[in-house]
């Protein structure tokens, strides 16, 4: 990241003439310096297009806390299929999900993903198990828009909600997303707006959704385990996290 310290505010006479000229005592070169490492910083901030400015790496929200390889897993074990170097997690397109030692129940997860052109991701929460089936645990999904499908698609609750306006996350760009889970309500956000919030309370009948659409799961949602890991899925092309951090509630 690059500081600028900021001083007294200039009125518009002296901002006018500062961008114009060099204070009286200062070296005849000091304002091709200035400028020149301006312009690098643009550069440097720059150089990751809109997206990659607005998602440079970034601390974990306080009182949350950053998850490192030592806080996860593959099971049964899997060498090979991901690594993690710094806050920065890379999951090979085998399949394979890479899940939290630990089981969660009132967080709020923050992560950062790349997923590129043609890719699918997912992240998957309230798991019982490592080793759980897709209808015991609720999938987040990480990939673009899917018109043909009402169930899944970039940011939908796959086969339990979607949100208005589908996202398209596969597309090589850095996309940031909060994740709130508290009692049984679960509020998804993208880059920092609210996508929809998932009130499982109203889930009331096994197999089916309040509007009348089917899901898979055996029993109403409204009764769903809470508690459970949180699971990094690699699908199809390589996925990258970072800055991924959990903060109990």
């Amino acid at each position: 990241p690059v500081s600028l310290a900021i001083g007294k505010p200039l009125s518009t006479h002296e901002e006018t003439n500062s961008m114009n000229s060099a204070p009286a005592n200062a070296p005849k070169n000091s304002s091709a310096k200035l400028w020149i490492a301006v312009a690098a910083a643009v550069v440097l901030l720059a150089g990751g297009g809109a997206a990659g400015f607005m998602m440079l790496p970034s601390k974990a929200p306080w009182g949350s806390k950053l998850l490192s390889s030592e806080n996860l897993t593959t099971d049964p074990p899997r060498p090979g299929t991901w690594s993690m170097s710094g806050d920065t997690l890379e999951i090979t397109p085998k399949a394979v999900v890479l899940w939290t030692k630990k089981p969660y129940e009132n967080f709020q997860l923050d992560f950062e993903v790349q997923i590129p052109k043609g890719g699918n991701s997912g992240v998957f929460l309230c798991s019982p198990s490592t080793r759980a089936k897709p209808s015991q645990f609720l999938e987040f999904d990480l990939s673009d828009a899917n018109p043909s499908d009402r169930n899944t698609g970039g940011g939908a609750l796959v086969n339990v909600k979607i949100p208005e306006s589908p996202l398209n996350i596969a597309d090589g760009n850095w996309h940031r997303f909060s994740v709130l889970a508290k009692g049984r309500s679960i509020t998804f956000s993208h880059n920092g707006k609210d996508l929809y919030t998932c009130d499982l309370s109203q889930w009331t009948r096994a197999g089916f959704n309040p509007d009348g659409t089917k899901n898979p799961y055996k029993i109403p949602l409204k009764d769903f385990p809470m508690k459970g890991h949180i699971g990094f899925q690699g699908y199809l092309g390589t996925a990258k996290y970072r800055n991924i951090a959990i903060k109990e509630l």
